[in-house]
């Protein structure tokens, strides 16, 4: 299996749980896909420090990313989306390497969460920007294209989908 498409599956399982904090994505481990050990127990308080100032670690005016997590309104399940998004992979890593363009002007600590709707014939009808904590309008476009263009298995309703999507899941 390609390893790429491996760390999107455990990244996007982890996603999926219902854990919030305010910490960035998880850390990626080595080659092998796994995740490293989330620090829960850890000090927050470079991240309570940011929210006081204002500012994230890089000195940015832009919020202290909070991690996203996956939500599923109707009967499509986590593996259904996981499936389809592993078809799209290469055209979402496309979109994210548009900010690689110029680095320094964004940060990749974020996530941009793409809200879309599959209709029962597995079409999506509707795929919008919900959250962009990245700040390239051009990448995060180019996220909700692509998942626009994504087909689904038929359904017997509707389904809403609110989709995380980091840049170290490609």
């Amino acid at each position: 299996m390609n390893p790429r498409i491996a760390l999107l599956s455990s990244v996007l399982l982890i996603l999926s749980c219902e854990r919030k904090s305010t910490t960035t994505p998880p850390d990626t481990g080595g080659d092998d896909g796994s995740i490293a050990a989330d620090d829960a127990g850890g000090d927050d308080s470079a991240a309570d420090d940011a929210d006081e100032e204002g500012k994230n670690d890089e000195g940015s005016d832009r919020p202290v990313p909070v991690e996203q997590v996956l939500k599923v309104e109707g009967p499509l399940t986590q593996q259904v989306i996981d499936d389809v998004m592993r078809h799209s992979i290469t055209t979402l890593r496309d979109c994210f390497d548009q900010v690689m363009e110029n680095p320094d002007a964004y940060t990749l600590n974020g996530a941009v969460v793409v809200r879309f709707v599959v209709g029962k014939d597995g079409k999506v009808t509707s795929a919008i920007v919900e959250l962009d904590e990245v700040g390239h309008k051009g990448s995060a476009s180019c996220l909700a294209k692509a998942i626009e263009s994504a087909t689904f298995p038929k359904q017997k309703d509707e389904s809403t989908v609110h989709l995380p999507l980091y840049e170290n899941n490609f």
